[in-house]
């Protein structure tokens, strides 16, 4: 588990680094004191983030204060290398003095960290477990744990206990975390899948946990083919109720809907069952009310940060809804949404935002023509901002909710031209017919609709019937296990019921509604969930 305290270190000293604040690090470095700053567990984080200048920080002090100096040489020697600063002779002729390995072992080993390349020659029997391991931490830390092979097996060849795979385990599992990119999170499982291969048999509760991570880091990495083998796999040995999930998630992203939905069905099954205790589950319905008056502030402020770039945002959904109700956000909303007509203009929406420098935007959701939704919260006042890209199909508009679990659920629009008008006194863009759009999206939009769901209820909604039962599972099944208000399921049974949907059954449906009266001990608040 990772030290919250190293955790906050490692943000101060890289925000110094990068300002080149040294006054500021210095005096962080004297607060802390040195026996804090040189924490193994501390340099260790930094090189797991490849956090480069805080691991040659670190080293610099390490070699110069540390009553063993060596190990800190070998990581500042490898770690300027990285950098730029030494050629590869230089960095493999210190890490070799501050170890008891030849120079050929680091050069092998530091080319292929910085240029990403196979393992060049290790030598044929490189004597010291240290510099082996050095050399899996390194490879693994930058990003290339697909090098390692060589390096796990000359250690193997020296120590036939279980510890070689057991730290090799323990470098990948430290690094996995903090994988964002795609294609490492593609070469980090694949790592993974190798070492199971070679699991010692003794260790088979370690192997179980390496397969879950494979499985999440394949879901990471957009993988289809990779997520379903590694989650069927951790399923095949442990068929916990998490597992299940796992393996549904995989299905999702490999486009295989009735799998998936199969998998959903016996979560379902399970959540009824009195083996699920709901006292378990993560409460998410005492969450705090909306603020309205943040809400406004932020609506503003996107607002006038997008149309100072020349776009035309325009108020839709929830907060179209509000404006068109009563003159005002919905006192029960969640976020603010803001509409755009085409999806070219997500990279100035982040531009936009990133410039403010008070919103939090994952670039990951940059993602050309396949991107319909982009998420942004003011840090400000922790406000989510949902903007919703149309895309002009020529005799209408289609807009969507991009889901992390790999696919979009659409909504057909009529075309329809923007309007501009007074609201928060201030000008905004709304759809010219605010009642057809808002009719398309909700219906019988005048009249409230507490706990509408969205996703489930919208006449836009126009995906194929497998997307659209796989979104009536994972409704009912965030209600239940997220103890949210029971009313959203009943809206989703009677939404079956009034469109003849053979869904669930009726022996499923007979026992949701039994749990709905059995948990409906409260009346709901008049909300609308918006998408």
């Amino acid at each position: 588990m990772t030290n919250p305290f190293h955790t906050d270190w490692l943000r101060r000293f890289r925000e110094d680094l990068r300002q080149g604040d040294m006054d500021s690090l210095t005096q962080h470095v004297e607060l802390a004191g040195l026996e804090v700053v040189l924490d193994p567990d501390f340099l260790a984080l930094a090189s797991q983030e490849d956090a480069r200048s805080v691991v040659v920080l670190i080293a610099t002090l390490g070699e110069a204060n540390s009553e063993q100096p060596k190990p800190y040489s070998r990581w500042l020697a490898s770690y300027q290398y990285l950098q730029h600063q030494l050629d590869l002779d230089q960095a493999a002729q210190r890490c070799a003095a501050a170890s008891e390995s030849a120079p050929g072992l680091y050069a092998a080993v530091l080319d292929a960290a910085k240029h990403h390349s196979a393992l060049g020659s290790i030598g044929s029997a490189p004597a010291h477990v240290a510099d082996l391991q050095f050399g899996i931490d390194l490879l693994v830390n930058t990003g290339h744990s697909g090098a390692m092979e060589a390096l796990l097996k000359a250690w193997q060849r020296v120590d036939r206990s279980d510890i070689p795979w057991l730290r090799a385990c323990r470098a990948v599992a430290a690094r996995s975390p903090k994988v964002h990119a795609r294609k490492e999170a593609t070469e980090l499982a694949q790592t993974i899948r190798w070492l199971l291969d070679r699991a010692p048999a003794s260790q088979a509760a370690v192997a179980q946990e390496m397969r879950v991570q494979c499985a999440e880091l394949a879901l990471r990495a957009r993988d289809g083919a990779l997520a379903c083998q590694a989650a069927e796999d951790a399923f095949a040995h442990d068929q916990q109720v998490e597992r299940r999930f796992t393996l549904a998630q995989a299905h999702v992203l490999a486009r295989q809907l009735p799998t998936a939905v199969s998998h959903m069905h016996e979560l379902l099954l399970y959540t009824l069952s009195e083996s699920f205790t709901p006292e378990a589950a993560a409460n998410t319905d005492t969450t705090s009310p909306f603020d309205v008056l943040a809400a406004e502030d932020t609506l503003i402020a996107v607002n006038r940060l997008l149309r100072a770039k020349g776009l035309q945002p325009f108020l839709m959904s929830g907060t179209l809804l509000g404006y068109a109700r009563h003159g005002g956000l919905l006192p029960h909303d969640k976020d603010v949404d803001l509409g755009l007509i085409g999806w070219e203009h997500q990279f100035t929406v982040a531009e936009a935002l990133l410039e403010a420098g008070h919103f939090r935007l994952d670039l990951a959701q940059l993602s050309g023509h396949n991107r319909f939704l982009m998420s942004a919260h003011d840090l400000r006042n922790g406000m989510a901002v949902d903007f919703f890209l149309f895309h002009d199909q020529g005799d209408h508009f289609l807009h969507g909710i991009d889901f992390d679990m790999g696919f979009t659920q659409h909504f057909r629009f009529s075309r329809f031209d923007l309007q501009e008008v007074e609201f928060l006194d201030e000008r905004f863009y709304v759809p010219a017919d605010i009642d057809r759009n808002l009719t398309e999206n909700y219906g019988d939009w005048r009249t409230p609709a507490p706990s509408y769901v969205v996703t489930v209820e919208s006449p836009a909604l126009c995906d194929s019937p497998d997307t659209r039962t796989l979104l009536v599972y994972l409704e009912i099944l965030k209600t239940i296990t997220k103890r949210m208000k029971p009313q959203r399921v009943v809206r989703i049974l009677d939404h079956l019921d009034a469109t003849d949907s053979p869904l669930l059954g009726d022996v499923v449906r007979q026992r949701l509604r039994a749990w709905c009266q059995q948990h409906n001990r409260r009346p709901a608040a008049a909300t609308e969930v918006s998408a």
